[in-house]
């Protein structure tokens, strides 16, 4: 009988802490898109774009990005490089970014982007 009890204590406990990890996944997801080490994602329910340039190569990284009321051609940059931290966009409490790519920002040659995605919002 001491066994069960402890077995199910056991089963209790992990199950909770299970459920708890799942919290932050749900609770801060963003939808992120990724070309080499730059990314890009929305926040504050896809309300603001967010850029990160994660590669020490002399290109900015910057995302382009479509809102849900149709007009597209915005764009952050992230002018810090690699150096830690990233850059955000205005926050657009009418709107929701719909499709977001990540690009690197080269001189004198075509720029390189991820595949636009969609955001799920």
């Amino acid at each position: 009988m001491q066994v069960w009890k402890s077995v199910t204590k056991l089963v209790a406990v992990w199950s909770l802490v299970e459920a708890l990890a799942l919290i932050p996944s749900v609770v801060f997801a963003h939808d992120y898109v990724w070309h080499g080490d730059d990314y890009a994602y929305d926040s504050s329910n896809g309300h603001q774009e967010n850029v990160c340039d994660g590669e020490d190569d002399g290109n900015y990284a910057y995302a382009s990005y479509y809102l849900s009321d149709g007009s597209g051609g915005h764009r952050v940059t992230d002018l810090n490089g690699a150096v830690s931290g990233c850059n955000d966009s205005d926050y657009y409490a009418a709107f929701v970014v719909i499709t977001h790519q990540v690009c690197e920002d080269i001189n004198n040659w075509p720029d390189v982007c991820s595949n636009p995605q969609a955001t799920g919002h």
